[in-house]
């Protein structure tokens, strides 16, 4: 024989699909009858934590309408934006300009054709690709990592067909088109 009330799963239920739409634990009390205690006690039986429901999921929801609606008027999400705002840029620009002009001298070094000038490279914040936000300021070669994909390789790096993308998905673009060999800047230099 058990002890105790059976739990009301149905009530329980509503509850918790209630929390994860915005509202917050006094108001699902008062509309049941019972505590906010009692309502987070039974948000955690159901493995809710605080950021799935109330005031964090009313943020959410606030963020996610105002970041649609940045990207809609400026192209661009709030993070990027602020980002590309507090960015120096004239920091911004030279370490731009070290990127190119690294790759430039691997390259040359393997007698590559290379006809590019600064002005004639777009520097996208985001990998027109994966989405992802581009690390100009990376040391390390992580997935982030801008590189350079060459459209028809066996014209080289002129004007048009190169375009900056990150390493991760030119990884995948180069696998996909059954290139063979590493990108150009994650092979090891010559001695």
């Amino acid at each position: 024989m058990t002890r105790g009330r059976k739990p009301n799963t149905e009530r329980n239920m509503e509850i918790c699909d209630m929390l994860s739409t915005g509202k917050t634990l006094q108001e699902v009390g008062e509309m049941y009858g019972i505590s906010r205690q009692r309502v987070e006690k039974i948000a955690k039986r159901h493995g809710l934590s605080k950021m799935d429901f109330g005031v964090a999921v009313k943020t959410k929801i606030k963020f996610d309408a105002k970041d649609a609606a940045h990207r809609h008027r400026f192209g661009v999400g709030i993070q990027e934006y602020n980002f590309r705002r507090n960015i120096n840029p004239e920091l911004f620009r030279r370490q731009r300009e070290i990127f190119v002009r690294k790759r430039q001298n691997i390259l040359r070094d393997r007698s590559k054709i290379w006809e590019l000038k600064f002005g004639d490279v777009n520097f996208p914040m985001v990998c027109p690709v994966s989405g992802q936000y581009l690390d100009y300021f990376s040391k390390d070669k992580g997935p982030k990592t801008p590189s350079f994909y060459v459209k028809i390789p066996e014209l080289g790096f002129i004007p048009g067909n190169v375009e900056i993308v990150s390493l991760g998905a030119l990884r995948h673009r180069m696998s996909r088109e059954g290139r063979t060999g590493a990108p150009a800047h994650t092979r090891k230099e010559a001695q």
